[in-house]
């Protein structure tokens, strides 16, 4: 999942892809719930944002910041 984030500034198609297969991979191997498949999500969402695909970037950012929720106090700065 870095590398779709580092690919982020220079090609935003790539760093899409990279990210997708992260998430592909978080599903095979961890766990929906886990903080890295959250992460993956977030910058994903982000990306389909910049690329105008906003319903798609809301329901990432909300699958992402319900995952967090579970994993944090309301009062963390995590």
């Amino acid at each position: 999942s870095y590398l779709g984030f580092l690919y982020g500034g220079a090609d935003l198609e790539k760093s899409k892809s990279y990210l997708e297969e992260s998430l592909e991979f978080y599903k095979k191997h961890s766990t929906y719930n886990h903080v890295k498949f959250a992460w993956t999500l977030a910058h994903l969402s982000s990306y389909y944002s910049i690329l105008g695909n906003y319903n798609k970037a809301k329901d990432l950012n909300t699958q992402a910041l319900k995952i967090y929720e579970d994993h944090y106090p309301p009062d963390s700065t995590n």
